[in-house]
């Protein structure tokens, strides 16, 4: 009897706790990516992936060999990409997951990351024919970056004129960042022309050039009731119909389910590094992302007011925090308070006419 009986519940585990987190708020295509650069690079210490599945030009078109410029967008080879990778991707992969849906989202993400690819052959075929050398040819592009640089650029082209972003100490108009963003993986030994042609890539979507690509939402929705069923009822998944649209970039969706987590979790050390000055967008939805029925995944009834005709993308122009952006300097009402204040003054009004019916 002399053995002493552990009391209380067991202490919380903090690695469970985050990895429970990122599970419940992190949508499925954004969890999905992300999870697989983790398993890729995991991997990669017993077997090379670069060499089977990364975008080698000659053996993708000499050997037709096309699936490496799906393949290759998913490979992660080393820590400080994947952790990068993580920092920049997840935040503002939740909010464009989250303003246009699942399916919009994923092809987005593919179709930036295939035409990248493809144009990557393209040029590494024509240096080394001006050239006379077969260097270029057998040069491998792979990794997430390929499509993040192009979402950067994206972003950037849609910003007001004018606004800055920040690099460690450097401040540098927001159109040029993604170059400088490129200047600084130079530095580090990360410089590939595919990151130099995903800019230019996401520079034709943000300039409209490539609009023939983009996927309506009727499209996603007919997707999702026919061949996307089975994945739709996945967890985490963002309907068509339920995207939230330009309300996706309100402060108070992105940090109420921190918040109500108890604040556990990874906080966004590469987002604090490249703050930005830029000004919000006016919309903003009226629903706490913590809450049960805002989820992404659920039917979610926006408070914003609807037009007939819906736009083909629910990309907002502007965004409060984008892609290595800090948070915009308007400041949001907290949508419960304000339900609140409403029934407070509501209960009150009431309480005099009755005190006036009563004399």
């Amino acid at each position: 009897m002399s053995s002493q009986n552990n009391s209380g519940p067991p202490s919380d585990n903090p690695i469970l706790n985050t990895y429970e987190t990122f599970q419940r708020e992190t949508p499925f295509v954004t969890r999905t990516i992300i999870t697989t650069q983790a398993f890729s690079w995991v991997l990669s210490f017993f077997v090379d992936l670069t060499f089977s599945l990364a975008n080698i030009p000659f053996f993708t078109v000499v050997y037709f060999e096309v699936y490496r410029i799906f393949t290759s967008i998913f490979l992660c080879t080393k820590f400080v990409s994947l952790a990068f990778a993580y920092f920049s991707f997840v935040e503002t992969g939740k909010r464009l997951e989250n303003s246009i849906g699942s399916t919009e989202f994923a092809f987005m993400f593919l179709s930036i990351g295939v035409l990248t690819n493809a144009l990557y052959c393209a040029l590494g075929a024509i240096l080394d024919a001006v050239l006379g050398t077969q260097h270029f040819f057998l040069l491998p592009s792979f990794g997430v970056w390929l499509v993040l640089f192009g979402l950067t650029e994206f972003e950037c082209i849609k910003a007001p004129q004018g606004t800055t972003r920040k690099i460690f100490v450097f401040v540098i108009p927001t159109l040029y960042y993604p170059l400088a963003l490129l200047g600084l993986f130079s530095v580090f030994g990360g410089f590939s022309f595919s990151y130099l042609i995903s800019i230019g890539v996401g520079y034709a979507y943000g300039r409209s050039f490539l609009d023939r690509l983009k996927i309506s939402s009727t499209r996603c929705r007919d997707w999702e009731e026919n061949f996307l069923e089975s994945i739709t009822h996945s967890e985490g998944w963002v309907r068509a119909n339920a995207a939230l649209g330009s309300g996706a970039w309100n402060e108070e969706l992105a940090n109420h389910g921190n918040s109500a987590a108890g604040g556990v979790g990874l906080p966004n050390i590469f987002s604090d590094w490249m703050s930005q000055s830029q000004s919000r967008s006016p919309e903003a939805a009226a629903l706490p992302m913590g809450s049960e029925d805002s989820r992404p995944g659920r039917v979610i009834k926006s408070s914003t007011s609807t037009t007939d005709t819906a736009p083909i993308s629910g990309i907002p122009s502007t965004g409060g925090r984008q892609l290595g952006g800090g948070p915009s300097r308007r400041a949001n009402a907290d949508p419960r308070q304000a339900r609140l204040n409403a029934i407070e003054r509501r209960m009150g009004a009431g309480a005099g006419s009755e005190a006036h019916q009563s004399t």
